[in-house]
């Protein structure tokens, strides 16, 4: 939401896991109503089946998901993003509007078109003086990933273009086996810990520019020498919260890309293989895979 650009596939299905993440997050709380949920799970659904994440049609969303579902829309075309201009009034009221019937149930669309248009848009959001702070820290996270206070992916491409002209630099990727599970069962404050732990030791030690690009998941560009002292990073945060995480360390002068999205896509190709080596008949499996 804090990209200024068009976001890729990739960033897009990330995006759209929100929805699940929010209900896994508080679907155990004690005193839940079944419509919060239900909610948090399906708002971005949609009538004609065209929305996320379980593509649910006209009876299977709830009128009142269908309710806050507009009144999301309507923020979301009336704000102004790091990658979109605010819609006056009118242009956000004719987007509700083509989309009754199709995204929205009719009867609710022309209620809501009736009371957005008497209510307008709140002048909070218009006023600079209320919202630098928010804008601050909105651009702050675009650049800076604020749980590990590594760079963001975006950013860190920059410093990619610059560390692949050096010589004697070694690319690496590090994922933490089984992030998401660690969150669900012993809670996303043991799950940012780790992630914080590992940032601020590879920050710390000097190794070289690395980000957090998702989940668990880091990316690194480095001096090739410094590889043992990685490799002593991985094994102390491991050994502390007793978690695997997964390095795969490549020299440049064995690949070869055109683009940071190819040299990131080589690169979980690899930990895929890491990984399915570390499985019962994982090298069998490989050599099957390699084969077909």
């Amino acid at each position: 939401l804090l990209k200024p650009t068009v976001l890729t596939p990739i960033e897009k299905k990330l995006v759209q896991k929100h929805p699940v993440l929010g209900f896994e997050l508080l679907k155990d709380r004690k005193n839940n109503l079944p419509c919060v949920l239900d909610i948090i799970l399906k708002h971005h659904e949609r009538l004609d089946g065209s929305g996320y994440p379980l593509g649910l049609t006209y009876k299977e969303i709830p009128y009142y998901v269908n309710i806050v579902s507009i009144a999301d829309v309507f923020d979301a075309l009336t704000t102004e993003r790091p990658y979109k201009t605010a819609l006056s009034l009118d242009k956000a009221l004719s987007v509700i509007k083509e989309n009754k019937g199709k995204a929205f149930y009719s009867e609710i669309t022309e209620v809501a078109l009736e009371v957005l248009e008497t209510i307008g848009i709140l002048d909070i959001w218009r006023d600079p003086s209320l919202t630098a702070d928010l804008e601050k820290f909105r651009k702050e996270a675009f650049f800076i990933d604020l749980v590990t206070g590594l760079p963001s992916f975006s950013h860190w491409k920059k410093a990619l273009a610059f560390s692949i002209k050096r010589k004697g630099i070694c690319f690496g990727i590090l994922d933490i086996k089984g992030l998401l599970l660690i969150n669900l069962t012993k809670g996303w404050e043991e799950g940012d810990r780790i992630l914080s732990d590992l940032g601020s030791k590879i920050r710390l030690k000097g190794i070289g520019s690395f980000c957090r690009f998702t989940g668990g998941t880091f990316l690194g560009v480095f001096p090739c020498e410094k590889t043992a002292l990685l490799k002593e990073v991985v094994n102390r945060v491991s050994n502390k919260y007793r978690v695997t995480i997964y390095t795969v360390i490549v020299d440049s002068r064995e690949v070869r890309f055109d683009s940071p999205e190819e040299l990131v896509a080589l690169l979980m190709k690899k930990l895929r293989e890491r990984k399915v080596l570390t499985t019962k008949g994982g090298i069998e499996k490989l050599i099957r895979k390699r084969r077909r």
